[in-house]
Order: structure tokens, then C-alpha cells, then sequence
């Protein structure tokens, strides 16, 4: 659904493909019917007026509006999409009347209001009174939105607008995930190689062979999404990818335990591409 971005082709090689005979439609259908479902489930269950209140209307069904957030860089193509996403879920009728109760927010726009609502009003709102402007990140999974604002006083009040074009970078903590699958899988084969090459591999273990730690990959790739990148801070630490149990070991791979070490300068390259993505486009001139 992404926009074609010029920027970011090596990416979308590393996206897997829909499942055959899948509709990117039908899969945000499916997602929508989910959601939609077990939410009218916990409001009947859990609120002690939640039936009534979801069969209030004529129709059995209680008057809701929906509002869909969605990607900075999206915009009326993906938009339609995900309307008749949610009209194929059931969401909505397929009438004029049940689409216009399908509305979007950017991803930064419903960020800002989320500063604004737990705490940050006041403070931004003095610091942008004199003539600062506020920059919005969110760094998600799939992607990063980058959105800037400022304050303009009006007769009805503040008005937040943008001071720039908001940007999206299909450059999330997912790809940083990939990115360190990929170095582990390659890593883990390299040294195999050279500690054969030198017949420095220990042949009368089963459990030291380089081949069982490469099955491991898919726990690793886990315990580096769950723990190991949230920790990563400085390059002059080094980092530890807890995987398997006492019994794992190779000095050859620097894994003891079950462990094993990464140096924090091998492990910021995985980072590299997105922090440095993400300056690029934030740095870039402003249009208009």
C-alpha cells in the first residue's frame, strides 16, 4: 500500500509477499473484522450497560464513527483502501451515509495529540509562544514519522500547524531486526568457516557444530527484538543475545552458556541505516 519512495528500494525486498490469493483490502478486512468483534465482546462483558449501550440504534448496532490512523506519507489511494477494508469487515455499510463515518489521522498528527492530552500541553505550548516549533517522532515497527509544528494564536484559541511536509521512513525497528538476523546468520557461517579452515572446530562434540547454532537464528533473532536492541545504547558496551542454556558453547563464535557477544560497534551498524535515513529526511529542505 506504501507510496513508491525512490529512497528506500532495498527494502521492499525484505518485505515478504501476501499470502496467495490475499488482497491487501482483504487482509485489513481481516484485521478490522478482528478487532471490531472482540472489542463488542469486552464492551458487553466488561461494562455493566455495555449490551444495551451496543444496541441502542433502530438497527441493533450503536451509532460509532471510526477513525483510522495511518503512515505520514499515505494519503487518498491508502485511504480508499482501508475504507473498503473496513466495509468489507462490516465495519460500515457500503452507502454514502456509512462512509462518511470512516475518518484518518496521520500518524503524527494523532501522536501530537496524544503529547498534548498526557501532560505535554502546557510545557509545548509556552515553548512554541515564542516562536519554537515542536518535532513529533514516531518510531514505530514498520515505519518512522517525522511531523513539525507550530503555534499561531487566534481568535477561537491556539491553532498546532505544520511548519514543514511531515515525513515517513520505511526504516522501523523491524528492518533493524532484519538487519541483525542477517549480520547473525552471516557472522555465525563466516566464523564456522575460518574455524574449520584452521581446524580449530571442536569435531568430537555434536553440540559445538556451527550448523546447530545456525538453526538457532530464529531465537536469537527473538531475544535481540525482545531485549537486546531496547538495551543498546553505546557503542563502547558490548551486547549479549541470551539463546539457548548452559550446555551452548563455542569460543570460536564467542558464545558461552548460551550466550552470545557482540561488540557494540559491530551492533550500531544494524542502527546505522535507520538513524541515518532518518536524519537525511528530516534535514532535508523544507518545500514551499
Amino acid at each position: 500500500m506504501r507510496p513508491n519512495q525512490e529512497e528506500t528500494p532495498d527494502v521492499t525486498q525484505s518485505i515478504p509477499p501476501l499470502p496467495p490469493k490475499k488482497s491487501v483490502e482483504a487482509l485489513f478486512a481481516d484485521l478490522f473484522h478482528y478487532l471490531w468483534s472482540h472489542t463488542l465482546v469486552f464492551i458487553s462483558e466488561t461494562d455493566f450497560n455495555g449490551s444495551a449501550m451496543l444496541k441502542s440504534s433502530n438497527d441493533g448496532v450503536c451509532d460509532v464513527e471510526f477513525v483510522l490512523s495511518h503512515p505520514n506519507a499515505w494519503g487518498g489511494a491508502q485511504q480508499t483502501q482501508l475504507r473498503n477494508a473496513a466495509i468489507l469487515a462490516g465495519l460500515v455499510p457500503d452507502t454514502p451515509s456509512g462512509r462518511s463515518k470512516i475518518h484518518f489521522v496521520t500518524e503524527g498528527e494523532a501522536s501530537l495529540h496524544f503529547c498534548l492530552r498526557n501532560g505535554a500541553s502546557a510545557m509545548v505550548a509556552n515553548e512554541m509562544r515564542t516562536g519554537k516549533g515542536v518535532l513529533v517522532v514516531d518510531a514505530g515497527g514498520g515505519t518512522i514519522d517525522l511531523s513539525s509544528y507550530g503555534l499561531r494564536a487566534c481568535k477561537r484559541g491556539d491553532i498546532y500547524h505544520e511548519i514543514r511536509n511531515p515525513q515517513c521512513i520505511l526504516q522501523g525497528s523491524a528492518f533493524v531486526t532484519n538487519r541483525a538476523t542477517s549480520w547473525l546468520q552471516g557472522e555465525l557461517s563466516r566464523l564456522e568457516s575460518i574455524a574449520r579452515a584452521n581446524l580449530s572446530w571442536p569435531s568430537h562434540s555434536v553440540k559445538l557444530k556451527g550448523s546447530d547454532f545456525l538453526t538457532s537464528i530464529k531465537r536469537m533473532s527473538k531475544r535481540f527484538d525482545e531485549s537486546t536492541k531496547i538495551r543498546f545504547e553505546s557503542i563502547a558496551e558490548k551486547q549479549y543475545i541470551q539463546f539457548g542454556g548452559a550446555g551452548d558453547n563455542n569460543t570460536a563464535l564467542d558464545i558461552r552458556s548460551g550466550m552470545i557477544t557482540i561488540d557494540g560497534q559491530v551492533l550500531s551498524i544494524v542502527f546505522d541505516r535507520t538513524a541515518l535515513t532518518s536524519k537525511f529526511f528530516y534535514l532535508q529542505p523544507a518545500s514551499g
